[in-house]
């Protein structure tokens, strides 16, 4: 079998070269420690056991605590792609979709936001 579960030990396939170490709770570990270390700082700054920190320094921290959620969804794709290869289509298709719907509500919140504000 070419594509097997993570549960079920490393892959042995040549198609993938070299067996997979770990699984996926090393990516969502790095994606969970990322976006805690963004939000604590970006926190801690805030209540004001940071002092003076400049602008570009929270947007920085900012972008650290946004960035984790990619380790997440990469893992979410790669595990449905290896546990079902037969539905790669309609893994990726499902996953774009909830990325999208994400971006747009938050984008449309933002848009809202800026127009209710130059009315009142």
């Amino acid at each position: 079998m070419a594509v097997t579960p993570y549960s079920d030990g490393p892959l042995k396939s040549k198609k993938y070269g070299q067996a997979s170490i770990g699984g996926p709770w090393i990516v969502v570990a790095a994606g969970a420690v990322q976006s805690f270390l963004g939000f604590f700082f970006m926190w801690a700054s805030v209540v004001g056991l940071i002092h003076n920190v400049p602008v570009p320094v929270m947007c920085f921290f900012a972008w650290l605590a946004a960035n984790g959620q990619n380790f997440m969804n990469t893992t979410d794709v790669v595990t449905g792609l290896r546990n079902f290869p037969q539905y790669s289509g309609t893994i990726i298709g499902i996953m774009k979709v909830h990325f999208l719907k994400d971006f747009q509500l938050h984008f449309h919140f933002q848009t809202f936001k800026a127009m209710f504000r130059q009315i009142v």
